[in-house]
């Protein structure tokens, strides 16, 4: 390989961060990369053409097919944390997700489904309702929206894959991630 795997990785990153959802994307978004942030990210410099060149959407391919997703995703999840801790980063992870409770009924019969958002920075839970069914769930978070972004920090939230939406905030601009 042409690049190094961490550079193509921090590529990646950079293109996931900034809304590439897919390896296509990805490759799209690192051919419109500033020389500048390529160099940031690793990409080696290539003295024939006098540039950083970017990788190709084949190259992007075959890396995320070479590595351990798993212990990449642990990786990534520790330096997130030890960057946090050391106060690098100005954000908040929360994860949204909804469950059916077992083993509990409500006066009807039924077992309650309950939605929460949990501030995986702080380790708090910022809130939890009974919701009438799976299909109920995004009109419950997006009445959150407004309490959850009250503070001046920038935003990553996390939503459990069935409540998947595009969501959109006047007091914030949320980055909205397929968790599943």
């Amino acid at each position: 390989m042409r690049h190094g795997l961490a550079a193509i990785l921090a590529v990646i990153v950079v293109a996931r961060l900034c809304g590439a959802d897919s390896v296509y994307a990805a490759a799209q978004f690192a051919a419109s990369m500033p020389q500048e942030a390529l160099r940031r990210c690793g990409i080696r410099y290539n003295k024939r053409l006098g540039k950083y060149v970017p990788p190709s959407h084949k190259t992007i391919k075959r890396a995320v097919r070479k590595i351990d997703a798993e212990a990449a995703d642990r990786q990534l999840c520790a330096w997130l944390r030890q960057e946090a801790a050391a106060g690098w980063l100005n954000w908040r992870h929360i994860a949204v997700d909804g469950k059916t409770v077992r083993g509990a009924r409500d006066a009807g019969g039924k077992a309650p489904h309950l939605l929460s958002a949990y501030d995986v920075t702080a380790g708090t839970v910022l809130g939890q309702d009974e919701v009438d069914g799976k299909t109920n769930e995004i009109t419950c978070f997006v009445l959150w929206v407004p309490e959850i972004s009250s503070t001046s920090c920038d935003q990553v939230i996390f939503v459990d894959q069935a409540s998947d939406a595009s969501l959109s905030s006047d007091a914030v601009l949320l980055k909205i991630d397929r968790f599943g």
